[in-house]
């Protein structure tokens, strides 16, 4: 129950902090681009950064409750995915990282786009 406790009071200030950031960097026009997420890249590019450090410097599985799986881990889904890419670079299991990024990026991409053409035809039949 204590866990549970500490992912919720990270997860609300990770969720939060995200938001802010994307919020506020999302609207910005990069050259001819007329929308780019900027806002999300560097919540995730931060966010892995953070986790890297905190995963190498930090063993206390109250710190790892609160702030990486709570606090980070609302912040940014990018940076569980990267930790797990960064684990299978280290055990040398390459083809195992090439899987992995593969069905995560082209996956999630996919993802999106059939649960977007899925309410595109939700819409039309009802």
């Amino acid at each position: 129950m204590y866990n549970i406790l500490l992912i919720s009071i990270g997860s609300i200030f990770g969720a939060l902090l995200r938001w802010l950031i994307s919020s506020k960097l999302n609207h910005f026009q990069i050259q001819n681009i007329t929308y780019f997420p900027l806002g999300t890249l560097v919540v995730n590019l931060t966010g892995c950064y953070i986790i890297g450090l905190t995963i190498s410097i930090f063993t206390e599985t109250e710190f790892k409750m609160l702030f990486i799986v709570g606090f980070l881990g609302s912040f940014t889904t990018f940076s569980a995915f990267s930790v797990e890419s960064l684990e299978f670079l280290k055990n040398g299991k390459f083809s195992l990282f090439i899987i992995h990024y593969l069905l995560n990026s082209v996956g999630a991409i996919a993802m999106v786009t059939l649960g977007y053409l899925s309410c595109i035809c939700l819409k039309k039949i009802l």
